[in-house]
């Protein structure tokens, strides 16, 4: 209401201000609520485990920085002070991994606040004048409002400190074990047994030595499935029936059972090679885990050397038999004597003591046999008897 004197007297003027008036609490009420919803995002800002650190644009100070970015970089910072200012007063220089030292307007809230980068797990190696360091990872953003103007700039990072030491420590483990591994294939390259090592489990070939791909007859197949088994390997039993894959010599292995004198005819690029595997699971251990150990014996040469054996036995028996002879051998120690096959027909003994076979012999015959086993035991090369 407005009152002006007149000529007449006193003129007054009303105006409805209602409008204004319930407008005036609006604006009043929101701005209280606005209030109240800046000081609970700030306590949840201030309880977060990360550090959070807030700039905005049209000052580009710094208006927010909670209690956990200030445990993390040990600064307490002073809101209020533009960005560059920090650089000379805080306790620590910063740099890339690269060992690069970060300039003022390098840091990840000033890209953020002033060209509008958005940064992800940046690194910073935090380095004081005690000779401690910290590493944060930073992420850091703008604020845009409605038009796409950068308002503010918000980051917010993490002390990965221990987890970086962690992972550099389980690193070298890595290193370490891989480096064992390898001086252990150059070992095993070296042996004369041809030696694999299989994944428990799987069965998959993970390593053989020089010798073993050799037998092989080239580069012995590796990692593969039991899927791929009768691809890669393909063996047959002592009657030549093939070895199915749940049979195989280093499935036996990875299923946990123990081989001994394990016999295979494995087919190779180079024939067939007759093969005596051993092989057991080697427990985990000093940093390894556990691996099946197999490894075999060529035994072609040997198969060679008892087929011969086998062929002049029988052509040695076949003469004996048509000369009407037989042969005898005498264990000294144990005083038994074995006789060759057709000694049965002739004298119905094959094996027995030596006293069932002198009992054999006419009385006078034994002396003279003695005598001539002893001249054999001197050393005479030659020597003749006969016996009735």
């Amino acid at each position: 209401m407005n009152a002006y004197p007149s000529s007449a007297g006193i003129a007054v003027y009303f105006r409805n201000v209602t409008e204004r008036k319930q407008a005036e609490a609006e604006r009043e009420r929101l701005l209280q609520e606005l209030e109240r919803e800046r000081t609970q995002f700030k306590a949840v800002l201030q309880q977060m485990p990360a550090g959070i650190l807030i700039a905005e644009a049209a000052s580009e100070k710094l208006v927010l920085a909670n209690e956990q970015a200030k445990k993390i970089v040990g600064y307490d910072f002073e809101e209020s002070h533009e960005l560059e200012d920090y650089a000379p007063i805080t306790p620590f220089q910063a740099f890339r991994p690269d060992g690069q030292i970060y300039a003022p307007d390098e840091y990840p809230l000033p890209r953020s606040l002033r060209m509008g980068e958005v940064i992800a797990n940046e690194e910073l190696e935090l380095r004081y004048e005690d000779g401690s360091r910290t590493v944060i990872a930073v992420n850091s953003s703008p604020i845009l409002d409605k038009q796409g103007q950068i308002l503010a700039a918000v980051v917010i990072f993490q002390d990965i400190t221990e987890r970086q030491q962690t992972e550099t420590l389980l690193q070298q483990q890595r290193e370490a074990l891989e480096n064992q591994q390898k001086w252990l294939e150059m070992v095993l390259d070296l042996m004369p047994t041809p030696t694999i090592f299989i994944e428990p489990e799987t069965a998959r070939v993970t390593f053989s030595n020089r010798i073993a791909n050799e037998l092989a007859g080239g580069d012995l197949p590796k990692n593969k499935s039991l899927d791929e088994y009768a691809d890669a390997y393909y063996c047959t039993d002592a009657n030549g029936d093939r070895i199915p894959t749940e049979r195989m010599p280093a499935v036996l292995i990875a299923q946990r059972e123990r081989l001994e004198n394990y016999e295979v005819n494995w087919y190779t690029p180079g024939g067939i090679r007759p093969t005596l595997c051993w092989g057991e699971i080697l427990p985990a251990m000093y940093g390894h885990p556990a691996i099946g150990i197999g490894m075999f014996q060529d035994v072609t040469r040997l198969k060679q050397i008892e087929e011969n054996l086998r062929q002049t036995e029988e052509r040695l028996q076949l003469a004996l038999s048509s000369a009407q002879i037989f042969a005898w051998d005498m264990d000294l120690r144990t005083q038994q004597v074995v006789c060759s096959p057709n000694a049965v027909e002739i004298w119905g003994i094959h094996t027995g003591s030596t006293e069932a076979f002198h009992a054999l012999m006419h009385p006078d015959d034994v002396q003279p046999l003695l005598q001539a086993v002893e001249q054999a035991i001197a050393g005479d090369p030659f020597f003749l008897t006969s016996t009735e």
